[in-house]
């Protein structure tokens, strides 16, 4: 019996029939099964939107409050609920400082301190919402990105590649909230949570409750005691050192270190807190130098722009948008011109503008150089001031110095603690820091006291309150204790009316009869200086 090739034909076109219907109602059903999965899991991707616009909400707060993105970053890398328990923990930390009104921002050494988290890891420098958003499988949409593989004309008349096809067009176009019904399907499939940088770890350690009304006075009494010596202490020492002078200079010594470690301890403790409590006003007890020393230790960089800035616009003549200029140490010319937020918008060094990333770092250094005093920088065109006066601001006098005789005669010194302890300083005191108590420290000063202190009979009392020191100093010289530049006015009988005589360019009535000295008296203007012909002494017209 030979071959029938006719019924085999028709046995395979059967075949084949029954298969491309088959692909052609299995791509069907797979479309249809799609689409309904697709219409379920629209409540997958609403909750998932809902859940990153509230982390948006949370990362903006974080931002406000002074977290940068790799804080947040590492939050939430650590687990599903570790971004919404930093904020909460972020936000409680700022109500223990009320005196911020609720507007407080961290700086970074701050939050450093807060938070234990790796230095370095991969995910550190994304964007937080887009990180949160991945993490939860909510990638952005992505319409269009399937392509069906292009089968030929024979694989399609044989209906193969059919789910291919249904598969590129479900993709196509956006079904709900700007995802296709592929992708809806594919985040629905996602778990709800998966950390890009597996491993990465976050923990938040709250600060010590900070309550002025105790930690003030228990500051004031270890600080109090930390300058005294045990008598155990104090015998050592006299064995040491026979030499009255040189005990004196050792006790000093160990005084000043025992109260800066009393500093350290409570700075280490409450940060910004402590350092900036007007109640305590540390600035006064430290001292301007030492003060301004340990501030910028506990301070990022960013921390000391903002806190050096906020100081200069304190100066004369300085305002936001000032251009202020100084000399380095390398004789260039540096040139900062002050901004919004207590920050540095522009610096240039010998005319070249530097990068914004290193301005921060330079700012400092000046600063801890003594280059940004008011004595040490000119605004706007003025010129740069003349080199330092012929008194070394520095040159410190301690007990038991050899000081040649006359040393103090008839100037201007003052009482100044140093780290080797106290000494005697030629010149005029830094003006002491405004504080809630800074007017009530010290005693009254008459006007004997007054003209022994102008008169160098006297030094400087250290406990001087900040009315007393622009009393004495305030129109001669700067906050720094630099002497403010003057011109010397004419000395003219005629036009006293017009000429305002200053501390250190007195009037002297020379040989008048008293009728007549009485009468130009009478002309100097109110604020002026003058030499009493019946004393000898300075005094200032009231």
């Amino acid at each position: 019996m030979g071959f029938n090739f006719k019924a085999f034909a028709t046995a395979f076109m059967d075949d084949q029939a029954k298969a491309i219907q088959k692909r052609i109602q299995d791509a069907e059903d797979y479309e249809d099964q799609q689409r309904e999965l697709a219409e379920r899991n629209k409540s997958v991707v609403g909750k998932r939107r809902a859940l990153v616009n509230l982390a948006k909400t949370e990362i903006n707060m974080l931002k406000k409050l002074g977290a940068k993105d790799k804080h947040i970053n590492a939050a939430i890398a650590a687990g599903p609920k570790a971004l919404f328990e930093f904020s909460q923990s972020l936000q409680k930390e700022a109500q223990k400082r009320p005196s911020a009104g609720g507007s407080y921002t961290f700086s970074e050494s701050e939050l450093d301190a807060f938070i234990d988290m790796p230095d370095e890891f991969s995910a550190q420098a994304m964007d937080p919402a887009e990180h949160y958003a991945n993490s939860i499988g909510l990638a952005s949409p992505s319409l269009a990105s399937y392509k069906a593989k292009d089968q030929g004309f024979l694989k399609s008349a044989l209906g193969m590649g059919l789910k291919d096809s249904a598969r590129a067009r479900l993709d196509k176009d956006a079904y709900y909230e700007g995802y296709s019904m592929m992708d809806i399907n594919e985040v629905a499939r996602q778990e709800a949570y998966e950390s890009m940088d597996p491993g990465t770890y976050f923990s938040f350690s709250p600060s010590k409750d900070y309550n002025p009304v105790t930690v003030g006075p228990a500051f004031r009494e270890a600080y109090d005691d930390a300058g005294e010596l045990s008598q155990a202490v104090e015998s050592q020492l006299r064995r040491q050192f026979p030499a009255e002078a040189d005990y004196q200079k050792e006790k000093a010594r160990i005084i000043a270190r025992q109260k800066a470690g009393v500093v350290d301890a409570y700075a280490q403790q409450f940060g910004k807190r402590f350092l900036e409590d007007t109640s305590i006003n540390l600035q006064g007890l430290m001292g301007d130098d030492l003060y301004q020393a340990t501030y910028m230790n506990y301070q990022s960089q960013d921390d000391l722009e903002r806190y050096i800035v906020d100081g200069l616009l304190d100066l004369q003549d300085v305002s936001i948008g000032s251009t202020i200029k100084t000399k380095d140490g390398e004789g260039r010319i540096v040139e900062l011109t002050l901004g919004e937020g207590d920050q540095v918008s522009r610096m240039k060094i010998d005319g070249r503008v530097v990068n914004d990333d290193e301005v921060a770092a330079l700012v400092a250094n000046l600063q801890k150089q003594g280059l940004l005093s008011q004595s040490s920088i000119a605004v706007g065109d003025k010129p740069l001031p003349e080199t330092a006066p012929e008194v070394d601001p520095e040159k410190v006098f301690f007990p038991g110095d050899d000081i040649p005789d006359g040393t103090f005669d008839g100037k201007l010194h003052y009482v100044k603690e140093t780290d080797k302890g106290r000494g005697v300083a030629l010149g005029v005191p830094p003006r002491p820091a405004e504080g809630l108590f800074a007017e009530f420290r010290g005693s009254g000063m008459d006007g004997a006291t007054r003209d022994k202190i102008l008169s160098g009979e006297m030094p400087v009392p250290d406990n001087l309150k900040p009315s007393q020191w622009d009393e004495l100093f305030g129109e001669t010289h700067n906050r720094d204790g630099f002497p403010k530049p003057s011109a010397a006015p004419e000395k003219t009988v005629d036009n006293t009316s017009q000429i305002k005589y200053t501390r250190e360019n007195p009037y002297t009535f020379g040989d008048f009869r008293s009728n007549e000295a009485e009468k130009i008296f009478n002309n100097l203007p109110i604020g002026s200086y003058y030499i009493d012909p019946s004393d000898g002494k300075l005094y200032k017209k009231e």
